[in-house]
């Protein structure tokens, strides 16, 4: 298994998700990743109803992702983005981003 996002994508198969999983979880290397959470809590905290592209996730993924601590990092907005910044139900009343959401403030505001 190649151990460079750039060796990874080479793979068949292997996108740019899947390479900065590999390289985050398996190699412990701050790697950006969107997955379907990641994506959602971005979108709805940076930019709230405005429509946004997948480059523009990139780049923010990239810039918020610390040089220490990468695998904790993703690992907690996946799962920030599975239990509470959710598709159909998000609680944003139990939300510590609540106060400089975009979604929070057009939906609540």
């Amino acid at each position: 298994l190649p151990a460079s996002r750039d060796g990874l994508l080479r793979l068949k198969g292997i996108g740019p998700y899947t390479a900065g999983a590999v390289m985050t979880f398996a190699f412990n290397v701050p790697t950006p990743i969107l997955d379907t959470n990641v994506r959602r809590v971005l979108r709805r905290v940076f930019y709230g109803s405005r429509p946004v592209g997948e480059p523009r996730l990139w780049s923010l993924s990239a810039t918020l992702l610390p040089q220490r601590r990468g695998y904790d990092f993703n690992q907690a907005l996946m799962d920030f983005g599975a239990s509470i910044c959710t598709a159909r139900t998000p609680q944003c009343v139990r939300c510590p981003m609540r106060e400089f959401c975009r979604a929070y403030a057009h939906l609540h505001g």
